[in-house]
């Protein structure tokens, strides 16, 4: 898994490319720590180029999300294909991360968050 980690103010986006499984959680968890360490209130996963999400990836966002919650962060999600749109809605973390239709592709159509 490869990412990029985009903050402006209040707001951090991470872009995921690749398959999201347990071989990607080292450089996830660092993404997230990178993109907390600008204190954001929202943190946005930018899905667009991720190829392939497996239980374990799954697993990871859960992480993700007890973290934001414990540092006071929102969130976010954006760029799911419909399959995992579809693993959101089953896992009911649709319930827990806001999820946006519309991929960003940087931080200059932040008014779209």
């Amino acid at each position: 898994m490869n990412v990029t980690v985009e903050a402006v103010g209040e707001l951090v986006l991470i872009g995921l490319a690749g398959v999201l499984d347990i071989s990607a959680e080292n450089v996830l968890l660092q993404a997230y720590r990178a993109g907390a360490d600008f204190r954001p209130k929202i943190i946005r996963l930018d899905f667009a180029d991720v190829t392939f999400i497996n239980s374990m990836g799954l697993a990871l966002i859960v992480e993700l999300l007890m973290q934001a919650r414990h540092d006071a962060i929102s969130l976010q999600a954006s760029g799911l294909s419909d399959h995992a749109r579809e693993l959101f809605d089953i896992t009911r973390l649709s319930d827990y991360v806001t999820l946006h239709e519309r991929s960003v592709t940087n931080l200059n159509e932040r008014d779209s968050f």
